[in-house]
């Protein structure tokens, strides 16, 4: 006799209110139906009656998983927009706080992922790791919501370079043995690898995007293909594993927040002296009738930001679509068919954030 069992929209499986609604044949994964709404808070409207230099500040608010890259995102499309050309070495502190927040966004995720299954002590490690990358961010000056990206460049630069440069060192080097002895445990691999398959060819029919797209052996990245802030200047590899699998999931963000953690000390290595702002400031009013876009690569994929201004200068439209939006059709293929049991933890190796899909 099948039943109907929801996930939501408050669960401790799920960091935010959305609701999943599964239908069960015995232990079996028949139907997947997902009940949005709980998260909409009208952002992309409040943003076109805002003045410019308190846009960033909004946005930054939108999500506490992806704060750095809402920000950024919106911040270079206001340069398109504005014709301001952030310094490089602005550039560079940008690109650190970027891989910064990917490092601990895919810490966090790995670590829910493994706590769903059981493995709650080396998920309690990565969480303190996690939360490591948190506290380096927090040079910026917060842990988590971004206050020093604007338009231009940045407000303040990173304190003491050669000790940040050591921390992050430090903390790459406990971030490698942790996925050692992650990717050398057989037994996790066994009970993930053939569970919530995502195929390369389903993944490029729907647009996925991020990891969830690179562990089904999609190597798109915004970072390579369309380099920003400072990337074209970095070397650095795109992660990507071909089974699809939840296991192939966890693998890409593990590899990923290690190579995120290189590129930051790499980015501290090359960074140049100079400004840390365009001495042109942001304009009271824009030009008329303009439209401008930006890419980013968001901890969860490609993010997109789309800024139009009226006939007075003002902002028309102020467009955001998250990586989460992208990889919900994802969400069907990843579960039907699977056991009950494992729904929390491929639930959460999709990495949905319903705050940046909603806003």
């Amino acid at each position: 006799m099948p039943y109907l069992l929801p996930i939501g929209p408050w669960h401790p499986a799920l960091d935010e209110p959305v609701c999943y609604k599964l239908e069960i044949h015995g232990t079996k994964i028949e139907k997947v139906e997902i009940e949005l709404g709980f998260n909409h808070r009208g952002v992309e409207g409040l943003l076109t009656h805002l003045l410019p230099h308190q846009l960033p500040g909004v946005v930054a608010q939108i999500c506490g998983k992806c704060s750095y890259a809402n920000t950024l995102a919106v911040t270079l499309a206001l340069e398109k927009l504005a014709d301001l050309n952030p310094p490089l070495r602005a550039s560079y502190i940008r690109t650190v706080m970027a891989e910064l927040e990917r490092a601990a966004s895919h810490l966090a995720n790995s670590a829910r992922t493994l706590r769903m299954l059981g493995k709650r002590l080396i998920a309690s490690r990565l969480e303190e790791e996690a939360e490591g990358v948190r506290q380096l961010m927090a040079a910026s000056g917060n842990r988590i919501h971004d206050t020093f990206t604007i338009p231009g460049g940045i407000m303040r630069t990173l304190p003491l370079p050669m000790e940040f440069q050591a921390a992050v060192e430090r903390l790459r080097k406990n971030v490698y043995e942790s996925v050692s002895q992650l990717l050398e445990n057989h037994q996790l691999e066994h009970r993930t690898e053939y569970i919530g398959i995502i195929s390369a060819e389903l993944a490029d029919e729907y647009g996925l995007v991020g990891p969830v797209a690179r562990a089904s052996d999609i190597p798109d990245d915004i970072r390579r293909s369309e380099p920003y802030a400072a990337y074209g200047e970095l070397d650095f590899r795109v992660v990507t594993q071909n089974s699809g699998s939840l296991y192939a999931r966890l693998v890409v963000r593990l590899l990923e927040a290690l190579e995120s953690l290189n590129l930051a000390g790499q980015a501290l290595l090359k960074m140049p002296e100079g400004n840390l702002k365009d001495e042109q400031l942001l304009p009271a009013a824009f030009p008329p009738d303009k439209e401008v876009y930006s890419l980013v690569e968001s901890p969860r994929g490609a993010l997109f930001c789309y800024v139009a201004s009226d006939e007075k200068g003002c902002i028309a439209r102020l467009k955001l679509r998250p990586p989460t939006m992208c990889n919900l059709p994802a969400l069907p293929f990843s579960l039907l068919g699977q056991d009950v049991e494992d729904a929390g933890a491929l639930l959460v190796s999709l990495d949905y954030c319903m705050a940046c899909g909603e806003r």
